[in-house]
């Protein structure tokens, strides 16, 4: 039910990089987690981490961190291990949440 709602948000908020539809395609990206489909949530963390290291958003960051963590089930797949070596680093040197 959320994939359709998010992918209808990310159609109105149009395609130009913005804090608002970073965050909203990690929000996708979790929808997608938790169908199992790993490969597709990396591919959006990866989208995602590429957007919001270029603006600066925090916010979005630490939530592809959120992501990575609810793949740690899946961490043995291929998809998982590509999106680590991409972004691991940077999201580990996030501060945690207060």
């Amino acid at each position: 039910m959320a994939v359709p709602a998010l992918t209808e948000g990310l159609e109105y908020l149009g395609p130009a990089p913005t804090k608002r539809r970073a965050y909203t395609l990690s929000k996708l990206a979790e929808a997608y987690v938790q169908m199992g489909d790993a490969e597709q949530a990396c591919d959006l963390g990866a989208e995602v981490f590429t957007m919001a290291t270029q603006l600066g958003d925090t916010e979005s960051l630490m939530a592809v961190r959120n992501v990575r963590v609810q793949l740690m089930p899946m961490e043995t797949t291929q998809a998982v291990r590509a999106f680590d070596e991409r972004v691991m680093s940077t999201l580990l040197a996030l501060p945690g949440k207060s």
